[in-house]
């Protein structure tokens, strides 16, 4: 239906999001169709095997982020963001505490340098990081 839209898919999950125009995102399960509309500066998320998500509206003025050198996140657990981070920069990051790798941001992340983006995530989840033997920990 669109002309414009970001799709991501990360650990089992998808992420729509319509810069211009509007998508039609349709899942069918159990014999129904659970199709929504996405209009420009909307986004929804869908689980694998669950519906879409009710759209909402896009919470960032540079998206997708890739494109600017940022980890846009909706939604996403601190364990997810931490894969985005391995993969755009080649580094490692463990989570020490179980608790925070649950922990769920929203939210606009420096992609271009491992300090700036661990320290804005340890602000946002109240933890700390330290690099040890060639690995980032968050504890």
């Amino acid at each position: 239906l669109g002309t414009q839209f970001n799709v991501r898919v990360r650990d089992e999950k998808m992420e729509v999001a319509v810069l211009s125009g509007s998508v039609r995102l349709s899942v069918f399960k159990d014999g129904k169709d659970s199709s929504i509309i996405l209009a420009r500066g909307q986004i929804s998320q869908c689980a694998k095997n669950e519906y879409p998500g009710l759209p909402a509206s896009l919470p960032f003025s540079d998206y997708p982020g890739w494109l600017h050198g940022k980890i846009t996140t909706y939604r996403s657990s601190l364990e997810s963001i931490c894969r985005d981070l391995e993969r755009q920069l080649d580094i490692r990051i463990t989570i020490k505490n179980p608790q925070l790798s649950a922990a769920t941001i929203t939210g606009t992340i420096n992609g271009q340098n491992p300090e700036h983006a661990l320290t804005t995530l340890v602000q946002l989840t109240g933890s700390k990081f330290r690099y040890e033997a060639g690995s980032y920990i968050i504890y």
